[in-house]
């Protein structure tokens, strides 16, 4: 399923504004969460479905982390 659901999810979080690395890490996430759904036994009626929708929760939830992270000040960051 990964290999059949990796980039269409990367699209779909790409689309809210998300850095590629964290739409990759928000894919394992997923991918992650599928694993202990099913491993608990939980239904396995439309995964596809499922899939797209804890990326949607999780991507979402990483967007808002995102604005709350301050960065630091640019004449911080420029210094040596």
């Amino acid at each position: 399923m990964f290999d059949e659901f990796r980039a269409p999810l990367l699209r779909y979080l790409g689309s809210f504004g998300l850095a590629t690395q964290d739409a990759e890490e928000v894919v394992q996430e997923v991918f992650l969460a599928l694993f202990l759904h099913l491993r608990q036994g939980k239904p396995r009626t439309n995964l596809p479905a499922w899939i797209f929708r804890v990326g949607h929760n999780l991507g979402l939830k990483r967007c808002l982390e995102n604005r709350r992270t301050p960065s630091a000040p640019l004449d911080e960051v420029a210094r040596p």
